[in-house]
């Protein structure tokens, strides 16, 4: 993401989550930091439908898994934010 080469992040990390979602399931403590890079990479490229489902589900997840005042929580809750003023 930091190289701004988008177009490949997003393939590896939709690679990386069918992966982790394969072994471990939907709801691995993993999946969060996917969806939270998928978000970040979706607001770059100005796809803020598909960068809002995934801060959300990054958030869902990270709620359930680490607890709503989790750092995990709190950084899906500020991207998804991020996203919603890009709005």
């Amino acid at each position: 993401i930091e190289l701004k080469d988008y177009d490949t992040a997003e393939s590896t990390l939709l690679a990386s989550a069918a992966a982790l979602k394969s072994r471990y399931g939907d709801e691995h403590d993993y999946v969060v930091f996917i969806n939270n890079n998928l978000a970040e990479v979706y607001l770059a490229k100005g796809r803020l439908d598909e960068a809002l489902a995934a801060a959300k589900e990054a958030h869902r997840i990270a709620n359930t898994r680490f607890g709503p005042a989790s750092e995990r929580a709190g950084e899906s809750f500020t991207i998804e934010g991020r996203v919603l003023a890009a709005q």
